[in-house]
């Protein structure tokens, strides 16, 4: 099971409209998968962005205090992103 959360203060703020707290308490609240036996994988949208020590700090929270069975990060590897052509 994956379970996405805004992990920067930016999106958390400015997208959610959230305090940052709540990405925390909805990490550790949320992931029924736990309970079912589910691997549960922890995916921060919008990490990249995040501050280092925040984002190292919710993840000690995360998984000490909630579920996590894994962390996942999505990025691009240099070379690898080719824009589609305009059409002509």
């Amino acid at each position: 099971m994956v379970v996405e959360i805004p992990s920067s203060e930016h999106i958390i703020k400015h997208a959610y409209g959230w305090d940052l707290r709540k990405s925390i308490d909805l990490s550790i609240e949320r992931p029924c998968g736990q309970g079912a036996g589910l691997y549960t994988v922890w995916f921060p949208i919008d990490a990249s962005r995040a501050e280092m020590n925040w984002f190292l700090d919710i993840i000690e929270e995360i998984s000490t205090k909630g579920h996590m069975d894994a962390a996942r990060r999505c990025s691009i590897p240099s070379g690898e992103f080719r824009p589609t052509p305009s059409p002509t």
